[in-house]
């Protein structure tokens, strides 16, 4: 859709143009997604056609924006629709808008903030419109900044949780005197994502047991210790 179009003819002849014509979009039938690094190409057929580019890779606990457009079924951004969206992720622990935002000239602009590292993080509009889910993207992990600590009875270790509580939950663990038993180290970033890359050398210390001992000190591999 756009103004100043014309026809013209291909003839022996001399051939005048048309005058001008504006082509406006259809109403309003789908959403699409534009995520950083990506563009939109309006007037074709596919959404293959129409959002083009690959998603930047985000760091864990940076925000970004995405764009929800209301087009109609060749791609044109319907700048009459005005209603309104929700936008989610599959990333259960990051922060996005709790409220729907509403469409100016049929784009509605969200920022959020993924925390937890991975390759296949997606954003999700909800309208009335037919949604489309937005493209893939990848989240790296922040700087290594923390060691956390697992006892045999902890949980897993949740990557990308906001708070110490919710990446890790401890189990009461009793064991008999000079029985040997496992320690896991992760190297983590502030999301308490796993940082592969780093080789620090961790060395362990007991409060309250003067005579325990262990293997260490024992060198990270993939961000992970064990004693």
């Amino acid at each position: 859709a756009s103004a100043g179009q014309t026809v013209t003819t291909s003839t022996y002849y001399t051939d005048l143009a048309s005058g001008t014509f504006t082509v406006v979009p259809a109403p309003a039938t789908q959403t699409i997604t534009i995520l950083p690094g990506q563009l939109h190409t309006p007037g074709v057929t596919t959404y293959g056609a129409a959002v083009t580019g690959v998603p930047f890779t985000q760091t864990a606990g940076a925000g970004l924006v995405a764009e929800v457009k209301a087009v109609d079924d060749y791609f044109n951004t319907v700048t009459s629709y005005t209603g309104s969206v929700s936008l989610t992720t599959n990333d259960s622990n990051d922060t996005h808008p709790s409220t729907p935002n509403v469409f100016t000239a049929g784009v509605a602009s969200f920022t959020a903030t993924p925390t937890t590292k991975g390759t296949t993080h997606n954003m999700i509009p909800s309208t009335g419109l037919t949604d489309t889910v937005s493209d893939n993207f990848s989240v790296d992990p922040g700087t290594a900044s923390q060691v956390i600590l697992f006892l045999p009875n902890d949980s897993a270790l949740n990557e990308g949780a906001q708070s110490l509580a919710a990446a890790r939950t401890t189990g009461a663990y009793n064991i008999n005197a000079a029985t040997n038993f496992n320690i896991n180290a992760y190297i983590v970033d502030s999301y308490f994502n796993i940082v592969d890359d780093d080789t620090t050398q961790v060395t362990l210390g007991f409060f309250g047991d003067n005579y325990a001992t262990d293997n260490g000190p024992s060198t990270v591999t993939d961000g992970y210790a064990q004693f």
